[in-house]
């Protein structure tokens, strides 16, 4: 398996495996909050509900930064995987998923 930055790191080990897993999660996530959040400027409403979406948008991106640093540094040896709170993990990234899904729901 390879590194999910795609720098082509071979990817080895149970706790290495699942590292990258999270990394790839995390990656969708953002790609989704980042489409999230051009969607939202492209509709141009303005208002409140606009500006805190925005917010939480941002909120959510800067979390998922520090989840995406975090896998990298555990599978380009930076860091021990025992260090990271994989729980935490993958709360941060089920949040953010949530948060986008309900950004579509809305009118």
């Amino acid at each position: 398996m390879r590194c999910y930055d795609g720098c082509g790191q071979e990817v080895r080990g149970l706790g290495l495996r699942a590292a990258n897993r999270q990394g790839e999660r995390a990656t969708v996530v953002m790609e989704r909050l980042q489409n999230a959040r051009d969607r939202t400027l492209d509709a141009r409403q303005g208002g409140a509900r606009t500006g805190a979406a925005l917010e939480r948008l941002a909120h959510h991106e800067v979390q998922l930064r520090q989840v995406l640093t975090s896998c990298h540094e555990v599978l380009h040896g930076e860091r021990s995987y025992k260090e990271i709170d994989w729980k935490l993990v993958r709360t941060t990234i089920t949040e953010a998923d949530r948060f986008v899904t309900l950004l579509r729901r809305r009118p």
